[in-house]
């Protein structure tokens, strides 16, 4: 279990684990385990957590099944193999974690790897220049994506605030400032998703769990010092030079988060003491203790219900020019991004939904959201996903690939009530309702709104917390079952997860074959074109496979034959417009321009709003001596 926490905690040194290199061989191992597991006889996992277990599953088997419709056969293993790795690595943490005291161990390794990584922004912040930490004005390292890293700094948060809560004052208060600053860095990353994720997780976590009051003030006590903090933080996004954040800004930014998180720290220790004494004091002290700090949380709620009412105009007037922002595609522009409406989801939801609308039962197939979106695009967007969880299964998978999340939000949601009912007598139960629910809810939410599921050091992270959320404090109840019985579910299982560890091994030896020949492509263009026909032999519908070997097979001058594989990627996948658009590439190099005037044309049809692929439809370049670096774009 310690073994995965530190696995996901790390991800953001590899891109959050993101590319089938990396994530491919982990699935080989997490099959190796769970096959171990179910061999050795780990304990049955609860009926929550096999509800969830069904559900990846289930995800998994429709995504391999959707290759013989999907128009890219390949995707849908990639899509169905990630779920795949889903499924073993929950499989593995529900069958061995041994009752909620030891399933604390999941959340705080993620907390302390939070932690690390936060210390480690703050140093390159703070000391020198470290605009290359940056996209535009908002932080990107050291994960690489936006908003991924900000959703790997939340789910760091709330670990933090589940261990303040029991602990004593000096670690408590340590605890507290470590979740200040990460919230802190997380306001730099400008993530609209993260501020729904923060809400929803706040919102779910403070009204479920008891405790309500002291986490209400931990919250709190953590809110005020962020606010504290905002304008040195927004200035980074302010007044940026050559696109980037001014250093100033960003050594004043990480000066406030510093100071913050420190603030808070001293003030939740000087509540935990004043509190402390009253404890110790008569009746009226005790009688204190309870009543000021409700009463206190009344006021600052009676407050902000006062607040909202007296700005409901403005903040009418507002949602709807965000709400026509969001519908109209327009930019969110500079600055705080957290309220804009702005951006191009709506597009790429509408495409999502429309694919669904389609085809609801069986979806376009796994990872082939991509077979329309080019072609219905509103805007010059190049994506892969429509940045939505449920809405790419439901395009993807249709209805049935719906019924499948359900059963994994069902069993998540089933295991955190568990939790929740538990925590009233038991404080394990609760700091683990806190800490790891709060995990999956924000997890969840910004997956919604995002592509954070195929990020499977993040999404490995949430599904750990789930599986730690459903742990059952009791002994193996199978062992009663009888050996026979025993045997042919462990021979089945063992069936199962040999099947797929040979769907994983597929793309991973697709992917070293291409590697290896890409590799060779400039210095011997013969080999590469011999990996790559045998990246084809494994996956015919490998696309870098065909143009690998169309621009090896161009390198030597054999045009004909570079002709004849990239017609071949034509028909193994209709609506791919690059296929065409390297056709024209070559026909132009050839001299024959009429040609690549008709392949551009193609390719400009499959995805009108490219507009390099108009302009070399309209006038195509004036032809080349033979190529030099091949015909891949």
């Amino acid at each position: 279990m310690l073994v995965i926490a530190v696995g996901c905690a790390i991800s953001p040194l590899w891109f959050g684990f993101y590319d089938l290199s990396v994530w491919g061989p982990i699935a080989l191992v997490m099959l190796a385990a769970l096959l171990a597991v179910l061999v050795g006889g780990g304990q049955l996992p609860s009926w929550p957590s096999q509800l969830v277990l069904a559900g990846l599953v289930g995800l998994a088997a429709g995504s391999w099944l959707s290759r013989s419709w999907a128009d890219a056969s390949d995707q849908a293993l990639i899509a169905a193999d990630r779920w795949i790795l889903y499924a073993a690595t929950f499989g593995v943490l529900a069958a061995t974690v041994r009752g909620r005291r030891a399933a604390l161990w999941f959340p705080g390794a993620i907390a302390t790897g939070a932690m690390a990584v936060a210390g480690y922004i703050l140093v390159r912040l703070g000391f020198g220049d470290a605009r290359e930490m940056f996209i535009g004005t908002r932080l990107n390292q050291p994960l690489g994506y936006v908003n991924g890293q900000a959703s790997y700094l939340l789910l760091g948060v709330w670990p933090l605030v589940a261990f303040a809560e029991r602990a004593r004052v000096a670690v408590s208060a340590a605890m507290v400032s470590g979740g200040t600053a990460l919230v802190c860095l997380t306001v730099m990353s400008q993530s609209r998703g993260i501020a729904l994720a923060g809400a929803a997780g706040v919102l779910a976590i403070v009204t479920l769990v008891p405790g309500r009051v002291r986490r209400a003030w931990i919250l709190v006590v953590m809110a005020a010092w962020v606010a504290v903090a905002i304008d040195p933080l927004l200035e980074v996004s302010r007044h940026p030079v050559a696109g980037l954040p001014r250093v100033d800004a960003l050594h004043g930014a990480a000066r406030a988060t510093a100071l913050s998180a420190l603030g808070a720290g001293i003030t939740w220790a000087i509540l935990q003491l004043l509190a402390a004494t009253a404890a110790g004091g008569g009746v009226r002290a005790r009688r204190a203790l309870t009543v000021v700090p409700r009463a206190g949380l009344g006021l600052l709620g009676l407050l902000a219900v006062a607040a909202t009412v007296a700005a409901a105009p403005r903040i009418t007037d507002t949602t709807r020019s965000q709400y026509d922002a969001f519908v109209h595609l327009r930019s969110p522009g500079t600055g705080a991004r957290f309220f804009s409406g702005g951006g191009h989801r709506y597009d790429y939801w509408r495409i999502a939904w429309g694919e669904f609308r389609e085809r609801p039962g069986s979806g376009v197939g796994a990872g082939n959201y991509t077979r329309d979106y080019y072609l219905r695009r509103r805007t010059a967007e190049n994506i892969r996903q429509p940045h939505s969880l449920p809405l790419q299964v439901l395009a993807e998978l249709g209805l049935a690939g719906a019924a499948a999340l359900a059963l994994v939000l069902a069993g998540l949601t089933a295991g955190l009530w568990r939790t929740v009912g538990a925590a009233r007598l038991d404080r394990d139960a609760r700091t683990l309702a806190v800490g790891a629910g709060g995990m999956v809810v924000c997890w969840f939410v910004q997956t919604s709104v995002d592509w954070i599921h195929l990020l499977p050091g993040l999404t490995g992270a949430a599904l750990g917390a789930g599986a730690m959320l459903t742990a059952v404090p009791r002994p193996h109840a199978a062992t009663r079952v009888g050996r026979p019985l025993r045997l042919a579910a462990t021979g089945l299982g063992a069936a199962l997860l040999a099947g797929s560890a040979l769907a994983v091994a597929r793309p991973l030896l697709v992917e070293h074959d291409l590697s290896r020949g890409r590799k060779q492509l400039r210095s011997n263009p013969g080999v590469a074109s011999a990996h790559a026909r045998s990246a084809r032999s494994l996956e015919p519908d490998s696309l870098a496979a065909h143009y690998l070997e169309a621009a090896a097979e161009a390198r030597v001058d054999n045009y004909d034959g570079a002709r004849a594989v990239l017609l071949e990627a034509t028909r193994s996948q209709p609506r791919a417009f690059v296929p065409w658009a390297l056709l024209g590439d070559l026909s132009t190099r050839r001299g024959d321009l009429a040609g690549a005037r008709a392949y551009y044309l193609r390719a400009a049809r499959l995805n009108p709003r490219e507009p390099s692929l108009r302009a070399l439809a309209r006038r195509p370049p004036a032809p080349t001596s033979p190529p030099t670096s091949g015909t891949t774009r």
